[in-house]
């Protein structure tokens, strides 16, 4: 395997940390690759048949929940979400 060395600025470095907290990573090598091959898959055109395999689902997770812009939300916890 080659190596790949790139210089990056302090916003990527920051992004970078943030995604390897949120997912348990240890090594920066591994969130580049899990980021590159994310990036390779969600580029590929779903089947015809199928327009919703390209959506991320799980960004909706928690959208109806309570939030730093919304005083009185519809849904205070994700039970009564789905109560």
């Amino acid at each position: 395997m080659r190596q790949f060395n790139m210089n990056v600025d302090r916003e990527f470095e920051r992004d970078l940390k943030k995604v390897m907290k949120k997912r348990g990573l240890k090594h920066k090598a591994t969130a580049v690759r899990m980021i590159v091959r994310e990036a390779a898959a969600s580029s590929e055109p779903a089947p015809p048949d199928k327009p919703w395999q390209r959506y991320d689902w799980n960004r909706l997770l928690g959208a109806g929940l309570a939030g730093p812009t919304d005083p009185a939300p519809r849904f205070k916890t994700d039970d009564d979400l789905w109560s």
